[in-house]
């Protein structure tokens, strides 16, 4: 059976959706894994973690230029109605995307909230006070030592 440029235009569209959701999928399971290794603060996995993320949103962009590439022509060549299981598709690959987006966000805010953790530890490691930075009547911060100075002086 022959295809038509259509059809086989359809296929090549549907064949590269199903990569970039393997690819997709294959960073949200990155994805968990990294959160996993944050949250056990292992440098060594975090970084072998890095590196396979890297490649497969390297990996993910190229198969995305190429769908899109067969989107344009698909959508000149087909009607609506002959691409409802490409519609699935770009469905499953948009909730796909966003569930890679969320994830991403919360390993973020856990990178966040760590980092301020060893901010507040150095800082009392080094002795400097735990005092919000205060405003004076110029508008420039004022540190805790001149605070304690003018009231000291009266």
């Amino acid at each position: 059976m022959q295809h038509s440029g259509s059809d086989e235009t359809v296929i090549s569209l549907s064949d590269g959706l199903d990569r970039q959701i393997r690819a997709m999928e294959a960073l949200r399971a990155l994805l968990e894994e990294e959160y996993r290794a944050l949250q056990s603060r292992d440098p060594e996995q975090l970084l072998a973690i890095t590196r396979r993320k890297t490649t497969c949103i390297g990996e993910a962009a190229q198969i995305n230029l190429k769908r899109r590439e067969l989107e344009v022509r698909e959508t000149a060549q087909t009607s609506s109605d002959r691409t409802g299981a490409v519609s699935r598709q770009r469905e499953q690959l948009d909730t796909l995307t966003r569930l890679c987006r969320e994830l991403n966000h919360a390993n973020g805010a856990l990178i966040r909230r760590q980092k301020i953790r060893v901010e507040k530890t150095l800082q009392i490691m080094r002795g400097e006070p735990d005092q919000p930075r205060l405003y004076g009547p110029s508008g420039n911060t004022a540190d805790g030592n001149s605070t304690r100075r003018i009231l000291a002086s009266i």
